[in-house]
């Protein structure tokens, strides 16, 4: 699974979903606007995986949508350490919803409402396109239908 694949001719790639992302915060830091944008991330320390990564490039981009530069960013290869770094309010981030939904419930984080919306990023499989056959496509069904009955990926039908 993988979501830029910067793959050869001797693989395949599969879109099988969206992944949907949202701002974060310890409800502990009471951050009070209504709908959270760029401008609103100055003063707060940022967490987010290290660079390349979905997730930077994700924060980057929304970032750089107002204007906003990347300072006050810290940076690891852990989601645990950045869950639980948001979760203590020593940062906020965004993360991907699926795994939020337990955080979320129990109070631990609280979802900010942005604008501009976080574009969803796009979640693909791969595989060595000489190995495709039915057992190929049918990991590729199971996994698909899976991760969407789990909610860990939006449909690929849909847009957003």
């Amino acid at each position: 699974l993988l979501t830029h694949p910067a793959t050869g001719d001797d693989v395949s790639d599969i879109f099988i979903g969206w992944m949907p992302f949202h701002w974060v915060a310890s409800p502990s830091l009471r951050i009070s606007a209504e709908t959270f944008r760029p401008e609103h991330v100055r003063g707060h320390h940022i967490a987010t995986h290290s660079p390349p990564s979905t997730l930077y490039t994700v924060v980057e981009g929304w970032l750089s949508s107002g204007g906003v530069d990347m300072t006050g960013l810290s940076t690891t290869i852990s989601l645990a350490l950045i869950s639980r770094l948001i979760g203590a309010g020593h940062a906020i981030g965004i993360l991907p919803v699926p795994l939020l939904h337990d955080m979320l419930a129990m109070g631990m984080l609280q979802a900010l409402p942005c604008d501009p919306p976080i574009p969803p990023a796009r979640f693909y499989i791969s595989y060595l396109t000489a190995s495709h056959g039915a057992h190929i496509d049918s990991v590729v069904d199971i996994t698909r239908d899976t991760l969407t009955r789990l909610n860990f990926l939006t449909p690929a039908e849909d847009s957003n």
